[in-house]
């Protein structure tokens, strides 16, 4: 036709099942009320196509593997956690988690402004800080280490997702990159 050709390679890998699922949003008369004539491929449970094309568009991703985590070695006197020479509060919350068929895991969730603790479930991550000892005023001083991610930050992503699959030019397709977060991608 002589129009340009898309080809993306995603970078990832091959499993069972699959990663990608092949859709296509279409309304029956593509109007202001029903904007959507988009196809291409997915994440189960993400609304919209993540990679793929509309009439007047095509956009990929590129997955290489980007450095968006980091681990911190957190100092732990009791229900506080040291910073910056300060003890402050741990966050708490308790989480279920549900299993098909059983009862539900209940799962306390320490964590700083770094992120949850992982120590707290990995051994040896546990590990990690050597050996635990009393502390000043009778609380077990310890280590843990926590996560800190990107995509533990609130961020529009899934707006960014609706964004691309609505655009019909550059400029709307930039003003809806600028709203992607997370996972870090290369994007075409």
């Amino acid at each position: 036709t002589g129009s340009p050709l898309l080809a993306n390679d995603p970078h990832l890998g091959v499993g069972l099942p699959g990663v990608w699922t092949q859709m296509g949003l279409h309304c029956i008369e593509v109007d202001a009320d029903c904007p959507l004539d988009v196809a291409g491929f997915g994440f189960s449970g993400v609304p919209g196509v993540v990679i793929g094309h509309n009439a007047d568009i095509a956009w990929g991703f590129t997955n290489l593997g980007p450095d968006v985590t980091d681990l911190h070695l957190e100092r732990i006197d009791g229900d506080t956690w040291l910073y910056d020479g300060e003890q402050r509060p741990l966050r708490l919350r308790e989480e279920t988690i549900e299993g098909a068929g059983g009862e539900g895991v209940e799962r306390a969730v320490r964590a700083t402004d770094n992120g949850p603790i992982l120590s707290d479930v990995s051994e040896d991550l546990r590990a990690v800080g050597g050996e635990a000892g009393p502390a000043p005023g009778g609380l077990e001083r310890s280590y843990a280490v926590s996560l800190a991610w990107t995509a533990l930050d609130p961020a529009p992503t899934a707006d960014a997702l609706l964004g691309f699959n609505l655009a019909s030019d550059w400029d709307e397709f930039r003003a809806a990159a600028e709203d992607f977060a997370v996972p870090a991608q290369n994007l075409v």
